[in-house]
């Protein structure tokens, strides 16, 4: 889902050519708009950046608690948390963010897991 963009648009050439290298396929990824209801439903929601987080939290108030930078989770969000978009960019400038990303994701998963389990306990 996005904040910006058109519904249904294919992801960038050079997001498809990177992912393409890591054996990931795009090419059937299509854009589509935020879905309220999705948003309210979800345990964390992650922005890249603060901009983004602030318009989410702006426009649905209720997931404030639940929306975070993603490179700054679970500690406090600051600038340095963001991740780049590439977007408009060089496949390096894709590159750079998957890795950005893929850290990310590498280390908060095992703490999503966890408190996960600790609110179905």
């Amino acid at each position: 889902m996005g904040i910006k963009g058109l519904p249904s648009w294919p992801a960038a050439e050079e997001a498809i050519r990177v992912c393409k290298e890591r054996d990931i396929d795009l090419s059937a990824h299509r854009s589509r708009p935020l879905i309220p209801e999705e948003l309210h439903a979800a345990n964390f929601i992650f922005t890249m950046d603060l901009q983004q987080r602030d318009f989410l939290k702006g426009i649905f108030p209720k997931i404030g608690s639940r929306t975070f930078l993603l490179g700054s989770w679970p500690g406090k969000d600051s600038r340095k948390g963001e991740v780049k978009d590439p977007y408009g960019g060089a496949d390096k400038d894709f590159r750079t963010a998957f890795a950005v990303i893929e850290r990310c994701i590498k280390k908060i998963a095992p703490k999503i897991i966890l408190e996960l389990e600790k609110s179905s306990a």
